[in-house]
């Protein structure tokens, strides 16, 4: 297990499935990624707001110009999901240079999410992620919600 960067953090924001959190490990030169919430779409949507720390970590200019986007993607897990999620994620900012802020679900299986989500502009993108990978990857159902963990390439 890698060492703790930081305290559990909260992102901004009012989510209606209830407080979502996270925290970043390291993990033998990546960065693992540590994910609490009391439903699935808040794995997600938490999973997002982290990757937003890390792009922009002084956070966005207030000035800046939004966009809704639909974001689909399919896997043949959850796990995986979550992991094609990230990816997904980490391609449209790098090629887009937007970060996502606030996320709709229509539709979250086992297998596929679909989601409508609102991004904004950023100047300065920090491209410290390449991309999750499967190593360690788990969803997990325990007394008080749900908790995942990821590895982050970086």
């Amino acid at each position: 297990m890698g060492r703790t960067l930081g305290h559990w953090m909260r992102s901004n924001g009012t989510r209606a499935d209830g407080p979502a959190r996270h925290a970043y490990e390291e993990h033998i030169g990546e960065l693992r990624l540590r994910i609490e919430a009391a439903t699935i779409e808040g794995i997600f949507a938490e999973a997002a707001h982290a990757l937003r720390e890390l792009f922009v970590p002084g956070g966005l200019d207030a000035g800046a110009r939004g966009v809704d986007e639909t974001i689909h993607v399919e896997a043949p897990d959850l796990e995986r999901l979550l992991a094609a999620w990230l990816d997904e994620i980490i391609f449209r900012t790098e090629t887009e240079h937007r970060v996502f802020t606030t996320f709709q679900f229509d539709r979250l299986t086992d297998r596929e999410v679909s989601a409508r989500a609102f991004a904004l502009e950023a100047d300065s993108i920090r491209t410290i992620v390449k991309a999750a990978t499967l190593h360690d990857l788990h969803i997990k159902q325990g007394s008080h919600g749900l908790s995942a963990s990821v590895v982050l390439d970086v």
